[in-house]
């Protein structure tokens, strides 16, 4: 059973901590890919889980990982089989390639995703944030963590695509994080250690 994930984020500083690889208390958007459910229940339903982190200087709070970062949890989030995009290697079973797609657009932050044999055109709906609005300059990264039970997290690769929304020239930008949306309600959970983190 793999554990405990990994997180792509856009954030003001970047770094190591206990967040999935990243630091706890953090600016910005992380997009998580959790492979362990730490709510302490029957470990045999444990599903993967992708979702949407928001944390802006009005919080001024550290992410719960112990809680799957239900604090800071943009609702919807989505899930998946574990058994889908976790396996073991071998030669006749090569790893499965989870390939997610996050856009940026007009105050959206909107995620997709695409399962190995789907074919890699079908691009599966997830969730998104609508509301939030995102300063330039900040650093982009992707973190990975294990706990008690491990799992290896390999980025095939990473590409930053620049969408041009053409936005009124009235539209000044905003100097920090702002979310105008819905968080998930919190649960209790157990503890997590970070791995790993690579920033640009």
């Amino acid at each position: 059973m793999p554990a405990d994930g990994m997180g792509i984020w856009c954030v003001e500083n970047h770094g190591s901590g206990t967040a999935w690889g990243a630091p706890a208390r953090f600016n910005g958007i992380g997009v998580v890919v959790d492979t362990y459910v730490n709510d302490g229940s029957d470990t045999s339903a444990q599903t993967a889980r992708l979702f949407i982190l928001v944390s802006s200087p009005a919080q001024g709070e550290e992410v719960d990982v112990n809680a799957d970062g239900s604090n800071l949890k943009v609702l919807p989030e989505c899930q998946m089989k574990a058994n889908r995009i976790v396996t073991q290697y071998s030669a006749d079973n090569p790893l499965p390639s989870l390939k997610i797609l996050i856009r940026y657009a007009r105050e959206t932050l909107q995620i997709f995703y695409s399962l190995p044999n789907e074919g890699s055109d079908h691009w599966t709906y997830c969730t998104n944030a609508s509301n939030l609005y995102l300063p330039t300059g900040y650093h982009v990264g992707i973190s990975a963590a294990t706990g008690e039970l491990m799992s290896g997290h390999d980025v095939l690769f990473f590409k930053l695509f620049e969408i041009d929304t053409r936005r009124p020239l009235s539209d000044l930008p905003v100097t920090e994080v702002q979310f105008h949306g819905g968080y998930l309600p919190s649960r209790n959970i157990k503890p997590s250690s970070f791995l790993g983190d690579v920033w640009t």
